[in-house]
């Protein structure tokens, strides 16, 4: 209870409800078997505001697929690992493809100072 109403507050501070953001989740849900490679890699919530995606597929031949369904989905929160929100950023900045989001939000994993720069 105590770590969601951190995270609410903290997206609060950013001028948002969590309870009705749209959210794009990127941490270790499993949405398919990583063997698949055929898209999609994500799923969608039924009230359209959630889309878990894969952090077992994203990689440089996967990331076109990501881009384009975050593009149309148009998430105002990425809620990510950091490894994964930074390997995001990476894919974005090689294949010259910028992401936009209201706010990256990452826990559970340490956010080196270095990579926060990556993620702004």
């Amino acid at each position: 209870m105590f770590e969601q109403a951190v995270i609410d507050w903290l997206v609060a501070k950013a001028g948002l409800n969590f309870a009705t953001a749209k959210v794009a989740v990127l941490r270790a849900d499993t949405i398919k078997p990583p063997e698949d490679r055929a898209p999609p890699y994500w799923k969608i919530s039924a009230d359209r505001r959630i889309a878990t995606l894969s952090a077992h597929h994203l990689d440089q031949e996967t990331f076109p697929a990501y881009a384009d369904m975050l593009e149309a989905f148009a998430p105002d929160v990425l809620y990510a690992y950091p490894s994964m929100a930074v390997a995001l950023a990476t894919l974005s900045a090689r294949a010259k493809r910028p992401l936009r989001f209201k706010l990256v939000l990452t826990s559970s994993e340490e956010l080196p100072s270095q990579a926060r720069a990556k993620l702004t």
